[in-house]
């Protein structure tokens, strides 16, 4: 019983001490923020693109990706059906894969 009680505390101390450090280290990144933000980045990738690139499954989607600076420079790919009418965006995410590549 000596030994669960450690093991328990020891657990319940690293989960407080994680939560704790996220706020100064930011290993956890925040989400992209919802609203006009989220908008005026889709609206800039689409606008000024980095890189324009067809579907390699769907001939109709094309995905556009762009840096966003406020967001330490990471690449956010808007995937749009151009065949639609009107156009719409099909999904909306930072691309991990293309961190360096822009």
């Amino acid at each position: 019983m000596k030994i669960a009680t450690v093991i328990a505390r020891v657990l319940l101390g690293l989960v407080f001490v994680i939560s704790g450090l996220i706020i100064f280290l930011h290993f956890i990144p925040m989400p992209p923020p919802e609203g006009a933000a989220g908008d005026f980045w889709i609206e800039q990738v689409l606008d000024r693109p980095e890189l324009v690139e067809p579907d390699s499954y769907d001939p109709h989607l094309t995905h556009y990706v762009g840096r966003i600076q406020q967001y330490g420079n990471r690449a956010l790919r808007v995937v749009l059906n151009i065949q639609a009418t009107p156009v719409r965006i099909v999904t909306v995410f930072f691309d991990r894969k293309m961190k360096g590549r822009l």
